[in-house]
């Protein structure tokens, strides 16, 4: 499956995808309050373990300079930060 989430201040969506062929199917997709959660990580290893999901990519979309794998979220007390990111999904 592909992972793919839009963080925001208000909103973090996530929706997994499943490829046919040349073309991808939206499994399942799920938002999360931003402000009820302390970070990224978390959400993730949620929506992977209450799915039941294998994740074999993902991508986000998060609003901030990334700098070093690493991106002070606009308007959000986070700090995306890819290794954590992976750590989630993989160990999710």
């Amino acid at each position: 499956m592909i992972l793919a989430g839009e963080i925001g201040a208000t909103r973090t969506r996530l929706a997994a995808f499943e490829t046919q062929g040349n073309q991808l199917q939206c499994a399942v997709e799920k938002t999360y309050m931003s402000q009820q959660h302390d970070g990224l990580p978390g959400i993730l290893a949620h929506f992977i373990k209450t799915e039941g999901i294998p994740v074999h990519s993902a991508c986000f979309g998060v609003a901030g300079p990334v700098i070093d794998r690493r991106v002070k979220a606009t308007n959000l007390p986070w700090i995306v930060d890819a290794a954590a990111v992976a750590a989630a999904v993989i160990g999710g």
